[in-house]
């Protein structure tokens, strides 16, 4: 439970998208956590009545209005559901091998809103194409993989859980930017790892990687000592 005050903390800012990871991270941790998986299977099961209630009492009206745009963009065209449209356009006009450093048209004109942070990875495939966002996608997937084996070799419970949440958070962020940039899921503000532009995030990112690193040099010198 002490989870619910950085998330309600984040929420208020309003951050859903960073409450979300807070979320991610914390259900992540619970998988590995030697706790009774009855408990967890009951939280598992409470979810559906927990998004309900959510939706009608927690959510705020444009959060609502926000989610439903995100899977009818053209119920407000030249709003909200504009950038939406127009990342589809961008990813759609990157064809298989790309337009190049110049990106799509609609980050030409400018009509590609926030394409350094929330919808980077249009923009990247409006310049390297399909294939390139398969190289893209393939390269989180090694990096996820390379945290997840560390969090399995970890020594002690609180390297496996420490591992396991900076795949989590990693994880979360990739699946959901990438997921709004093509559609599938709602724009919520959460940055594409290690590509977005932001200062705090990408610090805050790599700072989680050199964690990752320390548990497994730290396994690797133990390992050592016992021989």
């Amino acid at each position: 439970m002490i989870v619910l005050v950085p998330m309600a903390l984040v929420y208020q800012q309003p951050d859903l998208g960073t409450a979300g990871c807070f979320a991610a991270i914390w259900l992540a941790v619970m998988l590995v956590s030697p706790i009774r998986r009855l408990h967890l299977l009951a939280v598992i099961a409470a979810s559906p009545l927990v998004a309900l209630f959510a939706w009608h009492f927690v959510l705020h009206d444009y959060m609502r209005e926000r989610l439903l745009i995100s899977y009818q963009p053209e119920r407000d065209y030249f709003g909200e559901g504009f950038n939406i449209i127009q990342a589809q356009i961008a990813i759609g006009t990157g064809g298989l091998f790309g337009n190049g450093l110049a990106g799509s048209l609609q980050s030409q004109l400018g009509l590609l809103r926030v394409r350094h942070t929330d919808f980077i990875f249009a923009h990247a495939m409006g310049m390297v194409g399909f294939v390139g966002g398969v190289a893209l996608v393939a390269a989180y997937l090694i990096l996820l993989w390379r945290t997840s084996r560390v969090a399995l070799l970890a020594n002690d419970l609180f390297g496996r859980a420490l591992a396991t949440g900076i795949t989590a958070l990693l994880f979360f962020q990739a699946f959901v930017n990438m997921g709004m940039n093509v559609g599938l899921l709602p724009v919520t503000g959460v940055p594409l790892p290690f590509i977005s532009l932001g200062g705090s995030a990408i610090w805050t990112q790599f700072a989680a990687l050199g964690l990752v690193q320390a548990l497994l040099t730290h396994r690797r010198r133990t390992a050592f000592g016992r021989h």
